[in-house]
């Protein structure tokens, strides 16, 4: 479960970390990317997952998709079988 402090911490923040110029939004991409690796999951049966095309999920891990939403990063953690907030107490850790 997401704490509400997050939430409050995401919303201040939020129009930062969507800028692709952000550090933490880059690396929360490759952090993505290394982590379905490792699980040994394919950018294909990624998209799937998230019932997505392949190239609009290849876009994510690229760096063309110009935002990522707290929905799409919370279907990510649940797609790589991760606590739902996984991937958004890092951005906060890293901002």
């Amino acid at each position: 479960m997401i704490k509400p402090v997050h939430f409050y911490l995401i919303k201040q923040k939020w129009h930062t970390i969507c800028s692709t110029n952000f550090m933490p939004y880059k690396q929360t991409r490759k952090l993505i990317k290394k982590l379905r690796t490792i699980k040994g999951i394919s950018q294909k049966e990624m998209a799937e997952r998230l019932f997505m095309d392949e190239r609009s999920y290849r876009r994510i891990e690229n760096d063309e998709k110009k935002s990522l939403d707290p929905v799409l990063l919370i279907r990510i953690c649940e797609a790589l079988g991760l606590d739902k907030s996984f991937l958004l107490n890092e951005i906060i850790k890293r901002s």
